[in-house]
């Protein structure tokens, strides 16, 4: 059986908010983006880019997730919004 957990993560427009939280087991999830911001769930990242960038779920025992992020040209529009996650447990 596989056990997984849902993490959400939402923007808003323009991107420079973004909040992150875990609402089932693995609690604290590693956030990291490209740009450099980190934080542990449930938190929440400012990010003030007009360019494409990515962000990476990661927890001991779960496999890593990383996801791009695309900002619509010459809009506030990004997508996917919002990211929803599943950490999904390692094989081994």
């Amino acid at each position: 059986m596989i056990v997984a957990a849902w993490l959400a993560a939402f923007f808003t427009s323009p991107v420079s908010y973004m909040d992150f939280r875990s609402p089932a087991p693995p609690y604290n999830i590693n956030v990291e983006t490209s740009l450099g911001h980190t934080c542990i769930t449930p938190c929440q990242i400012n990010i003030y880019t007009k360019n494409d960038f990515a962000i990476t779920f990661s927890h001991p025992g779960y496999r890593s997730q990383t996801f791009s992020v695309h900002i619509e040209s010459g809009s506030d529009e990004h997508s996917p919004n919002p990211i929803n996650v599943i950490m999904e447990p390692d094989a081994g």
